[in-house]
């Protein structure tokens, strides 16, 4: 998750499509200047590992990389578990954005679409969970194209939305949903 300090939800969304950050974030106005400060985030970027009882745990595990988060999370018990709805079986991420994210109503995402393919897009929970699943219309020529899930009868929280066809999934992104 993207936690800004000071900038505006205009200036956060100009950095996530410059950059390509396929995570959500949250601006400065938007509240993540006030996590910056109830967290103590003095230098940027900052890994903290923050427990369900919102107590840090770790603070500024850097350099980051998987195998010291492993160990670190193995370290409280926490232990590696499958993934219940086979998000590494796709090849390609075909999802190009996400907006806004966090999202309150809908979702607009955009994503290279293949010629004569029917797609669908889901939702699922962190527990892998399917909450949202719809099917689009088929796409006829390959190219850019934008879909809108709405995501107005969701708890807040964060979720993957999901795009796959024939079952298979071909893209991915974490998505946030604010109230």
């Amino acid at each position: 998750m993207g936690i800004d300090n000071g900038d505006s939800d205009a200036e956060v969304i100009a950095f996530d499509n410059t950059y390509g950050a396929h995570y959500p974030c949250i601006s400065g106005d938007a509240g993540g200047s006030a996590i910056n400060t109830t967290y103590g985030i003095n230098a940027f970027p900052t890994i903290i590992l923050i427990a369900p009882d919102k107590s840090i745990v770790v603070q500024d595990t850097w350099p980051f990389s998987t195998s010291i988060c492993n160990s670190t999370i193995s370290g409280y018990g926490v232990n590696a578990a499958s993934c219940p709805v086979g998000f590494t079986e796709y090849e390609k991420n075909l999802i190009t954005g996400v907006y806004p994210n966090p999202a309150s109503e809908q979702a607009q995402f955009t994503f290279m679409g293949e010629q004569n393919t029917l797609y669908t897009v889901s939702v699922f929970d962190l527990s892998g969970k399917p909450v949202l699943e719809q099917t689009m219309d088929k796409i006829n020529t390959s190219g850019e194209y934008s879909y809108t899930v709405p995501v107005g009868n969701l708890a807040a929280g964060s979720y993957y939305l999901v795009l796959s066809s024939d079952k298979k999934p071909c893209g991915r992104v974490p998505l946030m949903v604010i109230r």
